[in-house]
C-alpha cells in the first residue's frame, strides 16, 4: 500500500471519505500544528475502510511513535511515545493477506497492525503491504 499522510489529506480535501470529512479535516488541522508531517517516515491507517467506528492514524517520526484515535462524535486522542522497541513480532499466514504486527514499545505500549482486522475484504492485501512496510521501518 503506496499510500501516505499526504494522499489522506487530499481524500480529506477531495471528501472520499464523506462521512468523516468534519472530524478527518479537525484531525489534519490539530496534526499539522503538532507533528512536521516532513517529519513522518511512516503512516498507517488502521479501519479507515471498515466499519469500526473509531479510527486509528499511526505516525512514525524518526524517534517518535504517535498514535492518533477519531471517531464520529469529533474526539480526538494523540499519544506519542519512544520508538524504543522490546520486541517485535511479525506474523503471515499462509494467505499472503493476513498479516499481524504486534510491537511491544519499552515504554510498555503495544500496538498491533492486523490487515484483515483494520481493513476490509477490498484492502485487506494493500493492508498486509502497509503492515510489511511499517515492520521494515521499525527494524532500521
Amino acid at each position: 500500500m503506496d499510500y501516505n499522510y499526504n494522499d489522506f489529506k487530499e481524500d480529506v480535501k477531495s471528501r472520499r471519505v464523506a462521512e468523516y470529512s468534519r472530524v478527518f479535516s479537525r484531525l489534519i488541522s490539530e496534526l499539522d500544528g503538532l507533528i512536521d508531517s516532513n517529519m513522518i517516515t511512516n503512516f498507517y491507517p488502521k479501519n479507515l475502510y471498515n466499519d469500526i467506528e473509531e479510527k486509528e492514524f499511526i505516525f512514525l517520526t524518526e524517534n517518535k511513535v504517535f498514535l492518533v484515535k477519531a471517531n464520529l462524535e469529533n474526539q480526538i486522542s494523540i499519544i506519542s511515545f519512544e520508538k524504543l522497541i522490546n520486541r517485535i513480532e511479525l506474523i503471515s499466514s499462509k494467505h499472503q493477506n493476513e498479516v499481524v504486527l504486534t510491537v511491544n514499545f519499552k515504554s510498555g505500549d503495544v500496538l498491533i497492525l492486523n490487515s484483515k482486522a483494520d481493513s476490509n475484504e477490498n484492502w485487506v492485501y494493500e493492508y498486509s503491504g502497509a503492515i510489511r512496510e511499517f515492520y521494515r521501518e521499525l527494524i532500521k
